[in-house]
């Protein structure tokens, strides 16, 4: 990690507002709709490239690809195998907490399946081995030769790919393994862990 000696340097969460096309694209693509994937890959070096630009323009120190190479940070279901998606009872007290809900229990009443309280939901079940899927590994190619590609464009002080943590998805995911758990955060399979790891520069 690049250490900051002389000055504080600038970064942030790494994931950023998607372009229109791009929003568009993984849109369709949930709605099982066709979709011209080669004119997606085209505009998506584009827009990684001007996001990069962006950053560095404003005095990001420490920039990302805007992550716009995944539809959000629940993502990984996409590229990994072992989950399925299965209708579940939504989790309580729930992602924001039981204070909030029970203030607001209106509006999470009346907010959509996602929150309606006491309503069932669709969940990411896990069910077998957490493993890369070639389309998975193709994906992950694709952005970080976008990435390098952008980077190739500016000087700046150091570079990330935000990834999504496992504690982070744990809390909409559960698991049907009995394996024994050695993490205390997720759900998830112990293997898990192995699928996501964060690095400091793009290898």
């Amino acid at each position: 990690m690049k250490r900051s000696t002389d000055r504080f340097l600038t970064t942030h969460v790494g994931s950023m507002v998607r372009p229109r096309k791009i929003t568009h694209y993984f849109q369709a693509l949930a709605a099982h709709e066709a979709v011209d994937t080669p004119a997606f890959e085209a505009e998506l070096r584009i827009a990684v490239t001007d996001v990069v630009k962006k950053q560095a323009a404003a005095g990001v120190d420490v920039v990302s690809d805007g992550e716009f190479g995944k539809p959000s940070w629940l993502y990984l279901p996409q590229r990994v195998s072992g989950f399925e998606t299965r209708l579940s009872e939504r989790r309580s007290p729930g992602f924001l907490g039981a204070e909030r809900e029970e203030r607001f229990a209106e509006y999470y009443d009346e907010s959509g399946p996602l929150d309606r309280r006491g309503q069932p939901f669709p969940r990411a079940v896990c069910v077998g081995p957490v493993l890369h899927t070639a389309e998975g590994r193709a994906q992950m190619r694709r952005d970080i030769a976008n990435f390098k590609a952008a980077l190739e464009t500016v000087t700046v002080e150091e570079a990330f790919l935000p990834v999504v943590a496992p504690c982070s998805k744990g809390w909409i995911t559960k698991t049907s393994i009995t394996e024994p758990k050695k993490s205390s955060c997720s759900p998830w399979p112990t293997r898990c862990t192995k699928t996501t790891r964060r690095s400091s520069t793009p290898a």
